[in-house]
């Protein structure tokens, strides 16, 4: 039986007629603070790094309104590629009998067909164009779909000249099509903004072949090395390989030894497997990339302290990549649920990324439900644990409870503007489990009083719990 997804429609062939709009004056808008993470590293001023919640266009002009125009030195975008379906996320509750939820994150619809999905990459990618560093660089990670299309409007945008690789990322998953080859990989387009650009060759160069080492059977001091005949005429062993080591005791003019590199120096082809459903960095986003794929990006194309965006963050990969680099980031997406997850992951990770979650002035994040709690506070120390959890955006009558939290912490001193929590707790990748209870010490012996809860559920809404002793 032939799949439906793999027949081919007679007929269906894209006449592209796109007349390009003038980059829209879009609202200008203000970015404020909500929620602050700190892990001690640095102070409340100077987060490394950045979560914006609502739509990237705005984001971008508001950040160049705030004086990042040319100050971002590595851009990662991966966009959707107008492929015209709803992508979700998909939580598993805590409770072992509840199924797996699937909640929407993006849908990948344009008005206007594939010439509304051009104008909103042209206009995005003329904002990133702004903010992006002399010497910095771009990459953009498109599939078979718009990739052509897109990379016209890129040549458009940062000219040919700057146009650097097409990356083409090879992988493995499940191979079905009995109708074509198997479309297995995805091109990521590299573009500068000048022909001076940073590239890091010696962080990416790529491990030598068992066989290529074997080669190199000699050593000294400088290293392992090949015996090789110099190219000159009339040489009995003239570019030889290997050679004899009795050459270069008897006759040492016509030999050289060639050293083995400290590695391959790196191609435009990757083979990197996907993040499958075993992997421990699986966060059930369906478009997740998996994280060695983006460090490449990043290792090549900045150094450590570099500032580093990424304005379709979806299942925050690159901020999770440039937290383990060493690297300030700014990461944006609409979905709530894109926020839910960046943000536990980078609290779930090792070391704990401080990072500050914005959003434009006046939005508020979708509410989630009613929350109960208790506390109890002692002359030293406090203790909340959660009582009961009901959820908005379940069924009406439909049993559910606190398994559909994915994250949860406390602000001792809420100031009604910014959530400053010192503590907290969250479902990271695979089966760690959330925690509903809370214990901290009082850095404040008159932190008393009314504690604020932030909870978010797998739906990616959030509840404020006000605790009054």
């Amino acid at each position: 039986m032939k799949d439906k997804k793999d027949t081919p429609k007679r007929g269906s062939g894209v006449r592209l007629e796109w007349k390009r709009a003038p980059v829209p004056e879009t609202k200008r808008i203000e970015l404020l603070p909500v929620e602050q993470y700190r892990s001690g590293e640095h102070d409340s001023e100077n987060a490394p790094g950045m979560f914006i919640e609502g739509d990237n266009l705005q984001a971008m002009r508001a950040l160049l309104d705030s004086g990042y125009g040319g100050k971002i030195d590595m851009i990662y975008i991966d966009p959707p590629y107008s492929t015209g379906r709803r992508f979700t996320a998909r939580t598993s509750p805590r409770k072992e009998n509840r199924p797996p939820v699937d909640v929407d994150a993006y849908e990948d619809s344009w008005t206007g067909g594939l010439e509304g999905y051009l104008q909103m990459m042209y206009d995005r990618l003329a904002a990133a164009r702004e903010l992006l560093a002399e010497h910095g660089s771009i990459y953009v990670h498109l599939d078979w779909r718009a990739a052509h299309y897109v990379k016209i409007v890129l040549d458009e945008i940062f000219g040919m000249e700057n146009f650097q690789n097409e990356i083409v990322w090879c992988y493995r998953e499940a191979i079905n099509s009995k109708l074509r080859w198997n479309r297995k990989h995805d091109l990521i387009f590299m573009y500068s903004k000048c022909d001076r650009f940073t590239f890091n060759y010696r962080e990416v160069l790529e491990p030598h072949a068992e066989a290529n080492l074997k080669k190199y059977r000699h050593e000294d001091e400088l290293g392992r090395y090949r015996l090789m005949g110099r190219g000159l005429k009339g040489s009995p062993i003239r570019s030889a390989r290997d050679v004899s080591p009795d050459w270069e005791k008897m006759r040492p003019e016509l030999t050289y030894r060639h050293y083995l590199k400290e590695g391959r120096l790196p191609v435009d082809y990757w083979m990197i497997d996907i993040v499958n459903q075993a992997s421990c960095e699986r966060t059930g986003y369906a478009t997740q990339k998996p994280i060695t794929l983006i460090e490449r990006m990043l290792r090549a194309s900045s150094n450590p302290g570099d500032l580093v965006a990424d304005f379709f963050c979806g299942s925050g990969t690159l901020p999770s990549a440039a937290h383990r680099l060493g690297r300030r980031w700014i990461a944006c997406d609409s979905s709530p649920i894109s926020a839910d997850v960046t943000r536990r992951r980078m609290l779930s990770s090792k070391t704990p990324a401080d990072f500050d979650i914005l959003r434009p002035k006046g939005k508020k994040a979708p509410s989630a439900g009613k929350l109960q709690a208790v506390s109890k506070a002692s002359e030293n120390s406090v203790d909340i644990e959660l009582v009961s959890y009901k959820s908005k955006a379940t069924a009406a009558g439909e049993n559910n409870g606190l398994d559909l939290i994915t994250f949860w912490a406390v602000d001792p001193a809420y100031d009604g503007k910014v959530f400053r929590p010192v503590w907290w707790t969250c479902k990271g990748a695979r089966n760690s489990a959330v925690k509903f209870k809370a214990n901290w010490i009082k850095v404040n012996p008159n932190e008393a009083g009314k504690a604020r809860i932030l909870a978010c559920d797998i739906y990616g809404g959030e509840t404020f719990y006000v605790i009054d002793d």
